[in-house]
């Protein structure tokens, strides 16, 4: 007799395998397309692969990496997310905050707040200026009144 749920399980479980074979290997888009799905997903059993990826020399693929590690909140991930806080990359940087964040490890608070107030342009201020192009939305405009 057919099973909706077993159905439905069976077919979760080949498109964890194919996610996890094309995050490995692949054209970038597909492998930072798996990469979004696992994060979508909040499969524990794709950290294991997605930390394996993690040194991979492609910014955009480890920055999505990043955050799916995030989206699945395992602590036992926290190692592997430390170490990028001091990356030369700031999205790196920016990704390890917000996943470390998600995650919600309050004892991580100390290690976090250095990293949101590093220079992010070599004129070494928090945000680019406006010379450079640089305009705040409108959010962080202050009025006139």
């Amino acid at each position: 007799m057919f099973d909706p749920h077993e159905e439905r399980a069976r077919r979760d479980e080949e498109n964890l395998r194919v996610l996890l074979h094309q995050v490995r290997e692949g054209r970038h888009q597909y492998r930072v397309k798996a990469a979004e799905a696992l994060g979508r997903a909040q499969n524990p059993v794709a950290t294991n692969v997605l930390v394996e990826v993690l040194s991979d020399a492609d910014h955009e693929l480890r920055y999505v990496i990043i955050r799916s590690l995030g989206k699945i909140k395992d602590p036992k991930e926290v190692p592997h997310l430390l170490p990028l806080l001091s990356d030369e990359d700031r999205w790196i940087r920016q990704g390890a905050v917000w996943s470390l964040g998600t995650i919600g490890d309050p004892t991580l608070s100390p290690q976090l707040l250095p990293v949101q107030t590093m220079p992010i342009s070599r004129s070494g201020s928090v945000w680019p200026r406006r010379s450079a192009g640089f305009k705040p939305p409108v959010l962080w405009r202050h009025s006139a009144g």
